[in-house]
């Protein structure tokens, strides 16, 4: 297998993680050696992209593989969520999994005790967008009005946190 086959090889285990895990692998992980691998693989096509990697590593970035990523991670340069536009698309892809649940189980996501962590993660999400939409500063999300249009369009009562309460009374 040449050089460009093997990069083409870890350009698309890089592109099936983030689909998967919905971030940038990361080099600080401890407890999974391949997204390591691939967060360091990513750091240094980057330096390679900008001139500014070690001549030693002999790390060349193959046309190949910058279109491969330019296709499929158009933001592959930025590094994991610096822009505000990934943070804002990490919201938006947090905020349609929000919408879908509300439309699956027709209830919000809850936070008690005993409930998964997804559900979890999503019920504290949409608090903290409910919270920013109130003006608290206390929460570092920010309502971004593609955010709020999603939400007003698939679920017009998402500020109501007991609106399938007294719907059901």
């Amino acid at each position: 297998m040449s050089f460009e086959q093997k990069s083409l090889e870890r350009a698309n285990s890089f592109i099936d993680f983030i689909k998967e895990h919905e971030r940038f692998p990361s080099v600080k992980t401890k407890n999974d050696p391949h997204e390591h691998k691939l967060a360091v693989w990513i750091v240094q096509i980057r330096r390679s992209k900008r001139g500014t990697s070690d001549p030693s590593r002999n790390m060349v970035l193959y046309e190949s593989v910058e279109s491969l990523l330019d296709e499929h991670v158009p933001n592959w340069l930025d590094g994991a969520g610096q822009q505000l536009g990934n943070r804002i698309h990490h919201c938006e892809l947090k905020t349609k999994k929000i919408i879908k649940f509300i439309q699956d189980y027709k209830r919000f996501p809850v936070a008690t005790l005993g409930t998964p962590n997804e559900e979890r993660s999503l019920a504290h999400f949409l608090n903290r967008l409910r919270m920013a939409k109130k003006g608290s500063s206390k929460f570092v999300v920010v309502l971004h009005s593609s955010i709020e249009k999603m939400l007003d369009d698939a679920v017009p009562f998402w500020m109501d946190a007991k609106y399938f309460k007294t719907k059901m009374n």
